[in-house]
């Protein structure tokens, strides 16, 4: 989600998301940081979406071929995404469209940078097992919530896959990738 779309669920839904989200200055095209899963959550119910589960973003970000990258299986030296060694214009994020040639084989953009997107899921780290088998359902413990994608901080090509984080909004976050 933008920072435009998050200003207006904030000013029409009165919705308390603190204020880390809007002291950045960042502009209404970018994503929205420091939005923390709870906020997320509000936003796509309000908005008439969901967050993803993890296997739909990854489904999302590596098509039925199961590409390492959204673009292909070739990192490029991360030239078609916004991370640590390509920031944007203020040392950080890029609008969401940035990078177009960087699209997944869906027409979903950044999700292996610019920032991590959160997912429905809380983390499991036997996900993928269940996932080779053919079983696609969320988890249904409790516990830290699942983040995918990388973001402009981060360090290296191997940060597309994210794993438990808290709900708190102590790093920047987005729900970029939500689904109808």
């Amino acid at each position: 989600m933008t920072v435009a779309q998050f200003t207006k669920f904030v000013k029409e839904t009165k919705h308390d998301a603190g204020t880390d989200w809007k002291d950045k200055g960042d502009p209404a095209d970018h994503p929205v940081r420091y939005v923390n899963w709870h906020d997320s959550k509000a936003y796509c119910k309000w908005a008439g979406l969901r967050l993803p589960t993890e296997a739909e973003w990854e489904l999302s970000a590596r098509g039925y071929k199961g590409i390492i990258y959204p673009w292909g299986n070739d990192w490029e030296d991360g030239r078609r995404v916004t991370w640590s060694k390509q920031k944007g214009p203020k040392g950080n994020t890029t609008p969401v469209n940035a990078h177009p040639e960087g699209v997944s084989p869906f027409g979903t953009y950044q999700q292996s940078g610019n920032l991590w997107e959160w997912c429905e899921d809380v983390y499991d780290s036997d996900a993928y097992k269940r996932y080779a088998k053919g079983d696609f359902s969320a988890p249904t413990s409790r516990g830290s919530r699942c983040l995918r994608g990388g973001s402009w901080c981060s360090f290296s090509r191997s940060s597309f896959a994210g794993g438990p984080v808290s709900t708190s909004p102590l790093i920047s976050v987005t729900s970029a990738a939500a689904c109808e």
